[in-house]
């Protein structure tokens, strides 16, 4: 399978990446010129990778790289900052997915797996943590990311949509990027069509890197999977 990878350069991404190299899947990252310096060297020396550097707010710019593309994987993030907080600006998750979406449309690939995040809408029973957290303190990134969710809903006539909200990634080392692999198989707890896992306290609101991407990669190749969204947490059990 030939998967055009966003956010490929990011510690969430690199290990998507490895992982689908080692599948046998090739894979075409778009990222910028000045991140791809931050690329493991097996990922960069792989046969089956490639990478352009175009803009991801641009449909036309992406779309002659998703011409002969089966699927589309987006591991998208944005470093933390003020634009994070609430009553602040941030517009990045829901353009970028629109012109992604665009292209996919016009080369008609169908398969998009998306990683979000928790608690994108806040319900009375969820615990009070995860609305102090993801409500309060990320703010206008869960707004953004809300955004985003929703467009992909509303085009899910012409594409193959599945988004995985993951809650704490861990570890958080940015250069850790082979960091807790073994423990990419270790259980996890999905929720089909939440915004959290239910039952969890906030020490437990954490999930490996590895295991969010093996999660999404598993999801990519299975049909059943499609039109749905799932709250990922490490199991507790």
């Amino acid at each position: 399978m030939k998967i055009v990878v966003f956010g490929a350069t990011g510690p969430t991404g690199q290990r998507l990446v490895l992982e689908a190299l080692n599948a046998d899947h090739v894979v075409l990252a778009i990222a910028r010129t000045e991140s791809i310096a931050k690329l493991l060297p097996e990922i960069v020396h792989h046969p089956n990778f490639g990478t352009v550097n175009v803009s991801i707010f641009s449909a036309a710019s992406m779309l002659p790289f998703m011409q002969d593309a089966d699927a589309v994987v987006s591991c998208l993030g944005v470093y933390p900052s003020l634009k994070w907080l609430p009553f602040r600006h941030l517009n990045f998750y829901y353009p970028s997915m629109k012109a992604i979406i665009s292209a996919m449309k016009q080369a008609k690939v169908r398969r998009l797996v998306v990683m979000s995040v928790w608690c994108t809408e806040y319900k009375k029973s969820y615990p009070l943590y995860a609305k102090l957290f993801w409500t309060y303190l990320l703010g206008r990134l869960t707004n953004d990311f809300r955004d985003m969710e929703l467009l992909i809903e509303s085009e899910s006539a012409y594409i193959d949509p599945t988004i995985v909200r993951p809650c704490i990634l861990t570890p958080k080392s940015k250069v850790d990027l082979r960091g807790e692999n073994e423990k990419k198989d270790d259980p996890i707890d999905a929720v089909e069509g939440g915004f959290i896992v239910p039952g969890k306290k906030f020490r437990q609101a954490n999930i490996s890197r590895s295991m969010v991407v093996s999660f999404m990669l598993k999801c990519l190749v299975d049909k059943k999977t499609v039109g749905k969204a799932y709250a990922i947490c490490r199991s507790s059990q």
